[in-house]
């Protein structure tokens, strides 16, 4: 057993007997830490986002992502994520992991591996000056439901609240306004 869960899993074991369900909460949360600490030391944070052109960025947005992103980042389509408003140097630290293998996706991988270093900067500079359009919510509870476990979490605290990273004032990437996790967001 790794050494920073060893602790965790006796402190639960000997305060509670809750062997699974201490262990399991436990795991998550260092799963989702973990998620951040990669997210952190990726490509974007590693080298650097070196600033991009918007207006350079453009054309590439136009030609080469707006078949599943639009043009302007706010995809119709629930399998693509929005890319408008998004911090910039998580997209060029995104697109830095298609190229390299960090990411693997036979499309973006492909696109990735076309673009330069600027062009990287320059349409990731373009999409984070994007006005995000979040979707229409068909159905009320489950955007209510989603409010709640983003603020809150879930599973009576097995599942840490998504705020605890992606809050504005953490520096994590944006997360609302699109499905996200496989979640079954309803848009129209």
């Amino acid at each position: 057993m790794p050494e920073i869960v060893r602790p965790i899993r006796t402190h639960c074991l000997r305060e509670t007997g809750m062997q699974r369900a201490c262990t399991g909460r436990w795991l998550m949360v260092l799963t989702v830490m973990l998620s951040a600490a990669v997210l952190m030391t990726g490509p974007a944070h590693s080298q650097g986002y070196p600033g991009g052109n918007p207006q350079r960025g453009r054309p590439i947005a136009s030609g080469q992502c707006a078949a599943c992103h639009s043009s302007d980042g706010n995809s119709a389509n629930p399998l693509f994520p929005k890319l408008a408003g998004q911090k910039a140097a998580y997209l060029y630290g995104q697109l830095q992991a298609f190229k390299v293998g960090g990411r693997v996706s036979p499309i973006m991988s492909g696109i990735a591996a076309t673009l330069t270093d600027t062009e990287m900067a320059d349409v990731a500079s373009f999409f984070a000056r994007q006005t995000l359009r979040p979707d229409r919510i068909k159905r009320k509870t489950l955007a209510s439901a989603g409010r709640r476990i983003f603020h809150d979490g879930a599973n009576r605290g097995a599942t840490p609240a998504c705020a605890m990273c992606h809050a504005a004032s953490h520096g994590m990437p944006r997360m609302g306004g699109m499905p996200m996790m496989g979640m079954p967001w309803e848009a129209g």
